[in-house]
């Protein structure tokens, strides 16, 4: 079995960019064809503004789901008045939904080029969460899921948000 990657390397080294793209092509849609599952990126930014898909996700795997993971991130915000628990760099959990497993796994890596920030955000990260369902599954699960991951994202948002309370109160000067 460790022969193959090591004919693989072998193979692409003489051969041409040309043909080695057209192999590389193959072997990809091969394996995408032997696997049994398929894979759901869902990106922290999307073109030139945030994700909101990211940010429901982010809440609904906050809630006690995130706490049966292994390795969580702890935090709490500026002036928050709950703790946040977040899936660590590469850690993934498992979920059941309508009979179905499905696998989140939250990735982290370092962007190319010069790091910037955005506000408290550092913008040389690119996060990702994943979803894996397999693809016998997936036509019948992924739209129910994703409705149900962001009604209960909105619906925790709503119960942890800080009630502020506003009063008119009329100045010195009028």
């Amino acid at each position: 079995m460790a022969i193959f990657p090591g004919l693989a390397a072998f193979v692409a080294s003489i051969l041409p960019s040309e043909y080695r793209r057209i192999l590389d092509a193959w072997a990809k849609s091969l394996a995408n064809y032997l696997t049994p599952y398929a894979f759901f990126e869902v990106p922290e930014f999307y073109g030139a503004g945030g994700n909101e898909i990211y940010d429901h996700v982010q809440t609904y795997l906050s809630s006690s789901t995130a706490i049966a993971a292994h390795h969580v991130s702890l935090c709490r915000p500026k002036n928050a008045t709950r703790n946040t628990f977040s899936l660590a760099h590469n850690e993934s959990i498992e979920e059941e939904f309508m009979g179905v497993n499905l696998w989140w796994t939250h990735h982290v890596s370092q962007r190319q080029g010069n790091a910037m920030n955005w506000g408290d955000v550092p913008l040389d990260e690119k996060r990702t969460y994943t979803l894996k369902i397999r693809k016998t599954d997936k036509t019948r699960v992924l739209e129910p899921y994703v409705e149900h991951v962001i009604a209960t994202a909105k619906n925790l948002k709503d119960r942890t948000r800080d009630r502020l309370l506003y009063t008119n109160v009329k100045g010195k000067g009028g």
